[in-house]
């Protein structure tokens, strides 16, 4: 009869054992999630294909939008500039009588035009130059995924090499502002010399 309780408790022992391992916790190394290591091993080749893909997809996109963005500004900042700069002077021209009463603030008035077509024109030149680098990301794209060929900005890139003319809309904002900025000041020393600022 002892012989058959140490057999018994000795069956016991793997059953306990089990049982014990089965209420175990598991440890936070087992509840943390793949690390980043085991995680690129569980990406396949074309899964990695499928992600650039995308992310190629999406950046062009963005870049995309982007210009557009900035050159729908750009032709807004030169509307913006001849309505208000033409504002000013026809103010000016209207209220040409009265200005004596405005002392040291006419002067001001008058450089208002000037100043704010150098404004808008340093503004222009960023946005320019923003444009040319999201052109460049983009022409990048294209030749990193062999579409250089059909890609429009190293289509457009080719054609500006070979063709000096297709700059020509850039040439009409440079000679925009460079226009507005000399009529402004054209305009300031006129009324300069008509109000008696220059004589002695």
């Amino acid at each position: 009869r002892e012989k058959m309780l140490l057999l018994d408790s000795g069956s016991l022992f793997p059953i306990m054992s089990n049982l014990s391992n089965s209420n175990k916790q598991p440890t936070q190394a087992e509840n943390e999630p793949d690390s980043p290591k085991s995680l690129e091993t569980n990406f396949s080749e074309s899964d990695l294909s499928d992600i650039a893909k995308d992310f190629v997809k999406e950046q062009y996109k963005q870049r995309r939008q982007e210009i557009e963005g900035y050159v729908k500004r750009i032709e807004d900042d030169i509307r913006n500039s001849l309505l208000l700069t033409g504002a000013i002077w026809s103010w000016l021209a209207i209220n040409y009588q009265n200005l004596g009463n405005l002392g040291e603030f006419e002067t001001v008035i008058v450089l208002m035009p000037l100043g704010l077509s150098g404004f808008l024109a340093g503004r222009y030149r960023i946005m320019d130059k923003i444009i040319s680098w999201n052109a460049e990301y983009l022409r990048q794209l294209e030749k990193t995924t062999k579409l250089n060929t059909l890609g429009w900005e190293c289509w457009i890139f080719e054609q500006r090499k070979k063709e000096p003319a297709t700059k020509s809309k850039n040439r009409l904002y440079v000679a925009w502002w460079v226009s507005l900025i000399v009529a402004n000041i054209i305009l300031a020393i006129l009324f300069g010399y008509s109000r008696g600022w220059f004589s002695t």
